[in-house]
C-alpha cells in the first residue's frame, strides 16, 4: 500500500492481517516498523528487521546468526517450521510496515525455507 502519511495504511493492514488470521489464512502474523519515515528514528537495517522478526516467531536471540545472509536464510527457515508446525500447513504473514525502498523489504520476503538447524527453530 502506499499513501500520505496519517491516512490509516498501517490501521488497514493491521485489520485485515487480523481478520484474515480469524479466518484461518495464515499460521502466525509477524510486523515490523522499518521507520522509513518517522522523523526522529533512522530507518530500520535489514539485519535489524530480521532478529526482529525472529524473535517475533519464538527464536531464541541467542540463536539468532550475526551475519545479514545467515540471518536471512534463518529466518526463511524459522518461516517455513512455522508452516509445518500448523496442521495445514498455511503460511506465515509478514508484514513490513513504513518502507521507503524495496531494498529494505526484499530481504524480509519469504522464500524457499532451507533444512531448519537442529535445535534453533520454535
Amino acid at each position: 500500500m502506499s499513501g500520505m502519511g496519517g491516512v490509516g495504511k498501517t490501521a488497514l493492514a493491521l485489520k485485515t492481517a487480523a481478520m484474515a488470521a480469524r479466518r484461518g489464512w495464515f499460521c502466525a502474523q509477524l510486523f515490523v516498523d522499518l521507520h522509513s519515515y518517522t522523523p526522529t528514528t533512522p530507518p530500520i537495517e535489514a539485519a535489524t528487521a530480521l532478529d526482529t522478526l525472529l524473535r517475533q516467531a519464538g527464536v531464541d536471540p541467542e540463536d539468532i546468526p550475526p551475519g545479514l545472509e545467515e540471518r536471512a536464510a534463518f529466518y526463511r527457515s524459522a518461516l517455513h517450521a512455522l508452516t509445518q508446525a500448523y496442521a495445514q500447513h498455511r503460511p506465515v504473514l509478514v508484514v513490513p510496515d513504513n518502507a521507503h525502498h524495496l531494498d529494505q523489504i526484499e530481504t524480509l520476503l519469504p522464500g524457499p525455507g532451507q533444512a531448519p538447524l537442529a535445535g534453533h527453530l520454535p
